[in-house]
């Protein structure tokens, strides 16, 4: 029971406590209209975000503002000054050259957040309506928005059309109608400066090559992600071959007859994630004329990546993969027990996946994870095993394989290496470094061990080099009946296939996947153990 006021201070408690109700209730309701107005304000000027704001379709409330671009050179920058007053925003039109394989437009700002978005895209009545092709609006100063032809329907079709929008105010005070103190970049009337920089790699040729030519380059930013040369087929021959040498990346080759602006649409394309790839040009399947013809060819890094990309290419005369094409790398040796363990194990491309796998056999058995290999067929070559011939450096393209044995339920699967990257016979004596396999004893609860591995650590579609962690076995699993290695090394996408070894360096188990807890603030490795592999695969392995 609660504890009663004397009553002679009756009254002055019940005044208090009446006139303090009041005050929280008023209080409570203007607070509350104000909350109201401010939503009601804001829903009414602030941009629609979305879940990505970043990279989203470029739709923003911004109807309301005039749409009223003005023409400019893409040769010299822009500079100008935005807000605070409406309009907050810049519309500009330019033309670009019809040889123009890649564009990149920068906003440069000096205020520090100052909320500008940078807009671009084709077409008038799109951007119009608000439907930006790429947008920027994250909350650095600078922003860039870049354009492929071979990305781009509307590329060209038409000028390119820029939209710098602020948001914010400037520095204006609304509590008195003034400014307050300008920040970093603003002046005192609360303008942003601003400037726009346009750069256009048009399509032209870097060299021109004959049959025995090689020559050497860069793909990279700078250069539109691409390299443009000239090809030449003599009178005297119908047939030639262009290959990609000693490239770590993967990317496009296209030939045509006329320029290659956008090389989705040549004549002849490589469609493969495979960087050392080649491409045969035939003058009957062509229906190119007699005498000697010049054709197009293009290199393209589909992935974009943000460094520069050395690679060498080669032209050939016939069909048949020329030595300097047909050289198998050969993985580093190491002069260490670490650096000879890690040199058997392997990154493979199968298809659109990719993950790690391990030689267990010097005559080209590997041993990966059954979902590493899906998508491919039990009687097709179409394994790529690429091997680390630099621990600094990512694997190269180097052989083909196909599936001999595979157990979905396990996730495992053994591929035989069948020949080099083009298909040719491997060389006489050709043999691979392997790891031991420790079959027995099984492993122990808090054993050392270590993952090693080709996890995918950088951009999307970017290859990764060799990674090497260690760890303890963290415990088991039985899912499905057969038993799981648990283990805190650390893996991720890329790993699956790789090897789990022991103190000794010796292979105990194959990763196969990640496992996180629920609280997501930590995960684990699962692996399976080699005492799992199916014993009809044994005389194989063993």
């Amino acid at each position: 029971m609660s504890e009663q006021a004397p009553r002679g201070d009756g009254s002055l408690a019940m005044t208090v406590v009446v006139a303090a109700l009041v005050a929280t209730i008023v209080g409570g309701f203007v607070g509350g209209v104000a909350g109201v107005l401010g939503y009601v304000i804001a829903r009414d000027t602030l941009p629609v975000e979305t879940a990505d704001p970043g990279y989203d379709d470029g739709e923003w409330d911004d109807e309301e503002l005039p749409f009223e671009p003005q023409e400019v050179d893409w040769q010299s920058p822009v500079e100008a000054r935005i807000g605070p007053d409406e309009p907050h925003r810049h519309v500009y039109a330019l033309e670009v050259p019809p040889d123009t394989v890649f564009l990149q437009v920068d906003l440069e700002c000096d205020a520090h957040d100052a909320d500008l978005d940078l807009r671009a895209g084709f077409g008038r009545e799109r951007c119009e309506d608000g439907d930006w092709e790429i947008g920027a609006d994250s909350a650095e100063s600078d922003e860039y928005a870049w354009f492929a032809r071979m990305d781009t329907p509307d590329f060209a079709r038409g000028p390119l059309f820029v939209e710098v929008l602020r948001y914010d105010g400037g520095g204006e005070d609304e509590s008195t109608g003034g400014h307050d103190d300008a920040r970093e970049g603003e002046t005192g009337d609360g303008t942003v400066a601003y400037t726009l920089r346009f750069t256009v790699v048009r399509h032209a040729p870097q060299a021109t090559l004959r049959p025995g030519d090689i020559h050497a380059g860069v793909l990279s930013p700078e250069s539109g992600h691409r390299a443009d040369l000239e090809i030449v087929l003599p009178a005297d021959q119908d047939v030639v071959r262009l290959d990609v040498l000693d490239i770590r990346q993967a990317l496009e080759i296209a030939v045509d007859p006329e320029p290659v602006l956008d090389p989705e649409t040549a004549a002849v394309l490589t469609e493969t994630p495979i960087g050392r790839d080649h491409v045969i040009v035939d003058r009957a399947e062509l229906r190119l004329p007699a005498g000697e013809v010049r054709l197009s060819a293009t290199l393209v890094d589909t992935a974009w990546l943000d460094r520069r990309i050395p690679f060498r290419v080669l032209l050939s005369s016939g069909r048949a993969t020329p030595p300097e094409a047909a050289r198998v790398p050969l993985p580093f040796t190491g002069t260490t027990p670490e650096e000879r363990a890690a040199s058997a194990v392997d990154a493979i491309m199968a298809g659109d996946d990719e993950g790690s796998g391990v030689v267990v056999r010097a005559d080209g058995l590997v041993l990966t994870a059954a979902h590493v290999v899906e998508s491919t067929a039990d009687d097709e070559d179409d394994v790529v095993i690429l091997v680390c011939d630099d621990p600094r450096r990512e694997p190269l393209e180097a052989l083909r394989a196909r599936v001999v044995r595979r157990d979905d339920d396990l996730d495992v699967a053994l591929l035989r290496i069948t020949g080099t990257l083009h298909g040719d016979a491997l060389p006489e004596g050709f043999a691979l470094p392997t790891v031991a396999v420790r079959w027995t004893p099984a492993t122990r609860l808090a054993e050392t061990v270590h993952a090693v591995g080709y996890p995918m650590l950088h951009e999307a579609a970017e290859r990764s080099e060799i990674t090497w962690t260690r760890g303890v076995i963290a415990g088991f699993e039985t899912p499905g009946g057969h038993e799981l290695l648990r283990f805190d090394a650390e893996i991720r996408g890329g790993s699956s296939g790789g090897a789990l070894l022991d103190e000794a360096l010796r292979l105990v188990g194959i990763l196969t996947a990640t496992h996180a807890d629920a609280s997501e603030f930590s995960a684990t490795g699962l692996a399976l153990p080699v005492t799992e592999i199916p014993e009809s695969w044994l005389p194989l392995l063993r």
